[in-house]
């Protein structure tokens, strides 16, 4: 009888849920289409994740291509390749995607960009920021949430953390994709690289690959509490490309210079061919795209507009002290 009441009970609770899920973003567009249609995008984001892998599985089923075309279907975004750009590795071996970090979006389409079967890496601050779409991540064990901060230097623990997920039965997906700026930034310049999961990828010899997009946050954007599909947004992006970290071993035999060949060096390309390749494109992304409009009007714009590449390395070199 308890049992009974107990399952009748947890039907009803998410009957209702579900209820709420679909009359709030309906009446907030009454009042407010704009943050109606984001409120409803995040939910849409959630049901069609939880309802595919209840149908399809749990582990072999490629989630991470189809649910993120099937959120940019639903808000009307299609990718770009912007010219020069590498193929996207999709091989055997584990790879590190490094991204930009723009918007919470990144989470739900860069899947569409590198159509490769991927997890992500996250903190658990994102769960409460849109806990919808990150409570889905749970049926498909592709998002590996981590407690920011508090680690100091010793990274074993959280490098051992990283091993254990990649050796989870459940994991199906060879490469991790992680967004190393460690914030959002919706500037014209990168921000500092955080270095842990650089280090990472050289202890334990895992390819590296940067890419650098654009266009994410016309897509869906927190700061506004807006969508717009109504036009088309264009995704674009460069990958750059893979690095190998055992070409930066001492007793490699590779091309880079034995001086170069150490942890530093490794850092040090890394972050320099993200910082290269974001400032090369951004001057040749679609107009929409263009960062420039997040600068503030006067002395910021001003600056920017003089010397970009020097006005980029100043505000990271002010951000990492």
């Amino acid at each position: 009888m308890f049992e009974e009441t107990s399952l009748l009970l947890y039907e009803q609770c998410w009957v209702c849920i579900c209820c709420l899920m679909v009359i709030v973003p309906v009446v907030i567009m009454i009042v407010d289409k704009g943050r109606g249609m984001f409120i409803g995008a995040y939910v849409y984001i959630f049901m069609i994740t939880v309802f595919w892998n209840l149908t399809q599985g749990f582990a072999d089923v490629d989630d991470q291509l189809i649910w993120p075309e099937l959120c940019a279907e639903f808000l009307n975004v299609k990718k770009k390749e912007l010219k020069g750009s590498k193929k996207i590795y999709k091989g055997n071996k584990k790879c590190l995607y490094l991204l930009n970090h723009t918007t919470m979006a990144d989470l739900f389409l860069t899947g569409i960009m590198l159509e490769a079967r991927i997890n992500y890496l996250a903190r658990y601050g994102v769960i409460f920021f849109c806990p919808l779409p990150m409570m889905a991540t749970f049926f498909m064990n592709s998002i590996w949430f981590f407690k920011r901060g508090g680690r100091g230097e010793d990274l074993e623990p959280f490098f051992q953390f990283l091993d254990k997920n990649f050796n989870f039965f459940m994991t199906a997906r060879a490469h991790l994709c992680c967004f190393p700026e460690g914030h959002r930034s919706v500037k014209p310049y990168m921000l500092p690289l955080k270095t842990g999961m650089i280090r990472y990828a050289y202890e334990r010899e895992i390819l590296v690959q940067p890419i650098v997009s654009f266009g994410m946050e016309n897509a869906m954007s927190e700061y506004t509490l807006r969508l717009d599909w109504s036009k088309e947004t264009f995704l674009e992006y460069y990958a750059c490309d893979v690095i190998d970290p055992k070409d930066y071993k001492p007793d490699a035999d590779s091309k880079i210079p034995k001086e170069q060949r150490n942890l530093l060096s490794f850092i040090k390309d890394v972050e320099d061919i993200m910082n290269e390749k974001f400032e090369e494109n951004h001057e040749n992304v679609d107009p929409d795209n263009n960062r420039m409009k997040f600068l503030r009007e006067g002395e910021e714009k001003e600056l920017y507009m003089k010397a970009p590449k020097e006005y980029a390395r100043e505000k990271r070199k002010e951000k990492r002290h």
